[in-house]
């Protein structure tokens, strides 16, 4: 007698979404600046600390004011699947930009349409939390925003982003293009797989490569090289 097959077995993903987009330099800042315009504030927030962190969102989502050690200049992301727990630091370069964040919070003023009201001013603020708290509460303030939310939100907002390819912007984005940026910059992979918490030398290679203008820049910058081609070719 054949078996008969399980309902609750979850089917197969048939369709691969690819890897999340790469925004390099000046897209980078214009796709910040698209979320901040067009909002919510708190989203601006958690995708700036996946670049500035090279983090999961999940890892972003978890995080609690208490996680970050300012006097250490470190930052304890939260265990996650199968990576243990670890300190990361917080680089020399941003650490203004986050202690800016920590003492004045986000506040952009936005309209909304109420109805015969017509448009109505607001302020869509974030602010630091402090001990304990989630730095992206749920409504319940007793846990943190899930992924799902942040993954709408990113959807809703790429359509309007007038660039090429922004169907395949995500949550993993900012991730991927700090991966891009210390590939660009020639940060060595050791360290970049220990900073990005990646474990396999073959996942962080597929992450955040380079385009073709970033690899003709490192080549045009190698002067070894440069020199090899002129004895080879004079």
């Amino acid at each position: 007698m054949a078996k008969r097959k399980s309902k609750n077995k979850r089917a197969k993903r048939t369709t691969k979404i690819g890897q999340a987009a790469v925004l390099t330099g000046a897209v980078w800042t214009a796709w910040r600046l698209h979320i901040l315009k067009c909002g919510p504030t708190w989203l601006w927030v958690a995708i700036t600390l996946t670049h500035v962190l090279c983090a999961c969102i999940s890892e972003v989502l978890q995080l609690k004011a208490s996680d970050f050690h300012w006097n250490a200049r470190s930052v304890t992301i939260a265990a996650l699947k199968r990576q243990p727990q670890v300190n990361k630091v917080l680089m020399g370069a941003i650490l203004p930009t986050l202690r800016k964040l920590k003492k004045e919070g986000k506040t952009v003023r936005r309209k909304r349409n109420c109805g015969v009201r017509g448009q109505v001013s607001f302020q869509d603020s974030w602010m630091w939390p402090s001990g304990q708290k989630y730095l992206f509460p749920d409504r319940s303030g007793k846990s943190h925003l899930k992924k799902d939310i942040v993954c709408h939100a990113i959807k809703k907002i790429r359509n309007t982003f007038p660039v090429s390819g922004s169907e395949k912007i995500r949550s993993h984005s900012g991730r991927h293009s700090m991966i891009n940026m210390l590939k660009s910059h020639n940060v060595p992979a050791d360290v970049g797989m220990s900073f990005a918490r990646i474990s396999h030398k073959r996942t962080y290679d597929l992450y955040g490569q380079l385009n073709q203008l970033q690899a003709g820049q490192a080549l045009n910058s190698n002067m070894r090289l440069k020199k090899s081609l002129k004895t080879m070719y004079s």
